[in-house]
């Protein structure tokens, strides 16, 4: 029987309350980041400090994508090649959709149908309700990598994830090509190619695309047309030259952020793609994708085993949290709380303004799911198989 721990060292007495923020675009639970602009933020009321197990679905496959909820479903991938939907308010299952790869792409939900990307190399697109199949796209296969196998063992643990504006639906594949397919029926309306595989979600803002690439590029295309506006080339480090970006962006006014494996977080503006400024992680991978409030930047570090707060503007250091292991989960921001997991089973709960730990719950394996929170209630996957959530 899977255990929970509450680590001593976070259990004081908190009462969090809650804030609603203005989202832009769709509402927290229907998208990768929590809105289109990839804020990482949440207008839900957060659990309080006792961190209260609700239920857990156990998968046959680490889950390691986020989730998304709809009405009285949790929609989730594993890498067991199951998407699922299950109760919110039990955690029972409602139906599970098989494909032939690891579902590890989060899914994003619009008007009923929910979309997502399998290793098998077809997107689909599925009634939320009912689990039929709508309609599917066969993408190309993987692109071979120079530098290892990211397939086998080399820490590639994320699929691109959906975004769907204006009738389209846009992702990017392991083939190299950035999507734009029609919503309704998967007709390809264009595709852009880049230099090397997509694993980064893109972000959509005033009718322009962005996503990064492993060839170290971040791109900004045109959403009607995919005519590419601008790119930047990360700076690369000894070990990995071409900066590879497979953290997924976000968008904050007239700036945007994003992490690379050459150990910077970038910050460029908006509309040139002109760098701003760069905060060093010292080598370490920037996988985690940033959260953006409060006038503050939050990311976590790899191998560095930190995770901070940077001034929007500056770049410069707020507060940091050593984790004591891996972050690969990205932020969520509600309330004056952010969360994340780590590879060390905890998922963590820090004052986003000082960093002061106040919460802190102990699984059974690695945690690389974000934590999406709805109504109360944080739902999460894990590396052991399960789906968790907490209230």
């Amino acid at each position: 029987m899977h255990t929970f721990k509450i680590k001593p060292a976070y259990l004081l007495s908190l009462l969090i309350l809650f804030s609603f923020q203005s989202l832009q675009a769709q509402s927290s639970s229907t998208v990768f980041r929590g809105d289109l602009q990839h804020s990482g933020r949440f207008t839900s009321t957060v659990f309080s400090d006792s961190g209260k197990f609700k239920w857990k679905f156990k998968t046959d496959g680490m889950v390691r994508c986020t989730p998304a909820v709809l009405e009285n479903m949790v929609l989730f991938g594993s890498r067991d090649k199951n998407f699922y939907s299950v109760s919110k308010s039990d955690g029972s299952l409602l139906w599970k959709f098989p494909t032939e790869g690891e579902v590890s792409s989060s899914p994003a939900i619009s008007d009923g149908m929910v979309y997502f990307l399998s290793q098998d190399n077809f997107f689909y697109c599925v009634d939320a309700k009912t689990g039929s199949l709508k309609w599917k796209y066969g993408t190309g296969r993987d692109l071979d990598q120079p530098r290892g196998n990211y397939k086998n063992g080399g820490w590639d643990y994320f699929l691109s994830s959906p975004a769907v504006e204006n009738g389209s639906v846009f992702f990017g594949a392991g083939d190299g090509f950035f999507y734009a397919l029609d919503k309704n029926n998967g007709s390809l309306r264009w595709k852009f190619k880049a230099e090397s595989i997509v694993r980064s979600s893109p972000a959509i803002k005033d009718g322009i695309v962005y996503f990064g690439s492993h060839d170290g590029n971040l791109y900004a295309l045109e959403e009607s047309s995919g005519r590419m506006i601008w790119k930047f080339k990360t700076k690369g480090n000894k070990y990995f030259p071409k900066g590879e970006v497979q953290s997924s962006p976000a968008v904050s006014d007239s700036m945007i952020f994003f992490g690379s494996r050459d150990g910077m977080l970038y910050a460029l503006d908006l509309k040139n793609g002109s760098e701003k400024w760069t905060f060093d992680h010292e080598g370490s991978w920037v996988i985690t994708s940033p959260a953006v409030s409060n006038g503050l930047v939050y990311a976590g570090s790899s191998d560095a085993q930190f995770f901070n707060a940077m001034d929007v503007k500056t770049g410069k250091e707020k507060w940091r949290v050593k984790t004591q292991a891996n972050v690969f989960s990205s932020p969520a921001l509600a309330g004056n709380m952010v969360y994340f997991g780590c590879w060390n089973g905890v998922i963590y709960g820090i004052n986003a303004l000082t960093g002061e730990e106040k919460w802190g719950v102990y699984l059974e394996g690695p945690v690389q799911s974000s934590p999406v929170i709805d109504n109360g209630v944080m739902y999460i996957g894990c590396d052991d198989g399960y789906l968790y959530a907490f209230q």
